[in-house]
């Protein structure tokens, strides 16, 4: 008697598994970058790496890029690029993103945004479109699945600035797509198309162009 095959059950969207060849994915090359390297003992006693470059070595005031969760030689590279007098730290207090955000019901589904952790930041950019600040927000439409999406908490900032999202098709760094923008004074989000790993990873890898356009007037 033939048995019936089971289907196999759907696989996890977040990310989606589907490979898609269309973005370059560029990556920058692991490499220290020439400046003094330094390792402190910073929040729940996790290593925070500082990196002052040489070409700011003899600055008197520095401008500190703090970055929070990935490997130190990309936003080390980021401030090296920019030169003059900027620093970085980078913090990481684990691995994968649970360390940080607790898990829970996705909208689609009924669950809601927790407004409160998303304040500050609400803060900060009505003070840039203000033009008081410098705010940029990327992001890819990763759908991380457990906890809110950064599409669904840059949509919650335009929502609440009541401002609007511009359709746009234009190349960033390392062959990222970018398919929308919202400016408004000093303020601006830019939304890339992916919902892979290696399109999440490209945000992190175009830092050195991002924190370059933070500096543009």
């Amino acid at each position: 008697m033939a048995q019936t095959p089971v289907a196999p059950p759907p696989a996890t969207q977040n990310p989606s598994p589907m490979v898609e060849n269309t973005r370059a994915h560029v990556r920058i090359a692991q490499q220290e970058s020439p400046g003094i390297h330094r390792t402190f003992t910073g929040p729940l006693d996790k290593p925070v790496q500082v990196f002052l470059p040489t070409a700011a070595a003899r600055a008197r005031d520095v401008h500190l890029v703090i970055h929070f969760h990935g490997a130190a030689f990309i936003p080390e590279r980021a401030v090296a690029t920019l030169g003059r007098n900027y620093a970085s730290a980078t913090v990481n207090v684990g691995s994968g993103s649970g360390v940080y955000v607790p898990e829970g019901t996705v909208i689609e589904k009924g669950g809601a945004l927790d407004e409160r952790n998303l304040e500050v930041f609400v803060r900060f950019a009505r003070a840039a479109t203000r033009g008081e600040k410098r705010f940029i927000v990327t992001h890819s439409e990763i759908f991380p699945g457990t906890f809110a999406s950064t599409t669904e908490t840059t949509d919650y900032l335009v929502r609440t600035l009541a401002l609007r999202r511009t359709p746009v098709l234009r190349w960033g760094p390392g062959g990222m797509q970018q398919l929308s923008e919202v400016r408004q004074g000093r303020f601006e989000i830019m939304g890339f198309a992916g919902n892979s790993g290696p399109d999440h990873i490209d945000q992190f890898h175009g830092m050195p162009e991002f924190l370059e356009r933070v500096e543009r007037p």
